[in-house]
């Protein structure tokens, strides 16, 4: 009875393996963007969700990091550009492929964003500050506090912090004290998403960064811009084409002056100032 609980067990973990396999060739010939993100700290249920948003959009692919090299290995014969691939699967991650918006695809992730404690051993994301608050825990609790270095006082009954103070240092680990005292006051301070590690794109890896860039932030970058070199054009005295309608109000304000001065009335000029 073990020796077939064995074999059942062997059978599926060869056909998981062949899947892999098999899937991985096929979304690797199928797209030609993916992402390979950090899988560190996100839950079955968070990877679920992210699954079901990505329907229709794009393929998530996770296994053995031996299997996928393999099947890489044997596209790469045919694809050539994809031999790097190897060199970056590694460690805990995952690979998430699409013919779409790669920023799209990371707008599930931080959508799908998560809350978390902080746990004894964790490397502390940021750092954490608690500020002076009147809690709601009971006096007891005060000598905790005490041991902790933490100024407080009673009032009406419950614990109040006094003053600000650091309960975790970005990169450096968890203690059992401060995630204690973290959870007591309800503090979730670490946020667990798939971050995405390296992008790929027609054949070639890019920088992460440029994912942020919407046609939004474009359309900024380039007003700013223009405004900026209409300023430094006025200041030279250079007229282009940005600079018109501000040295037309120029002139219009100045000729508005030497007219208040003669005291002679011009609405058409006062027309011209309130475009």
């Amino acid at each position: 009875m073990l020796q077939v609980k064995q074999q059942q067990k062997q059978l599926i973990k060869t056909n998981r393996k062949n899947l892999v396999f098999e899937r991985t060739q096929d979304f690797f010939t199928t797209y030609k963007k993916f992402m390979i993100v950090d899988m560190t700290n996100i839950s079955s249920n968070q990877c679920q969700t992210i699954r079901q948003g990505l329907r229709g959009k794009g393929e998530f692919l996770m296994g053995k990091n031996t299997t996928i090299k393999t099947a890489l290995k044997k596209i790469s014969e045919n694809v050539p550009e994809l031999k790097d691939v190897e060199n970056v699967i590694k460690n805990n991650v995952g690979i998430v492929f699409t013919n779409g918006s790669l920023s799209d695809i990371e707008d599930i992730f931080e959508a799908n964003k998560v809350h978390a404690v902080a746990k004894p051993g964790d490397l502390s994301q940021c750092d954490v500050w608690i500020e002076p608050i009147a809690t709601s825990l009971t006096p007891e609790k005060t000598g905790f506090f005490q041991a902790l270095g933490i100024a407080t006082k009673i009032t009406k009954g419950k614990i109040e912090i006094l003053s600000k103070c650091q309960a975790l240092y970005e990169g450096k680990r968890v203690g059992h004290s401060e995630a204690a005292l973290l959870s007591l006051l309800g503090v979730t301070p670490f946020i667990y998403k798939m971050k995405v590690l390296y992008a790929y794109s027609d054949g070639k890896f890019f920088d992460c960064e440029y994912l942020k860039i919407t046609p939004e932030s474009v359309e900024t970058m380039v007003k700013e811009a223009v405004s900026t070199l209409a300023a430094l054009a006025l200041g030279a005295g250079y007229v282009t084409e940005s600079t018109v309608s501000q040295e037309l109000q120029i002139g219009a304000r100045n000729i508005m002056a030497l007219a208040a001065a003669a005291e002679y009335d011009m609405p058409e000029l006062a027309s011209v100032l309130k475009k």
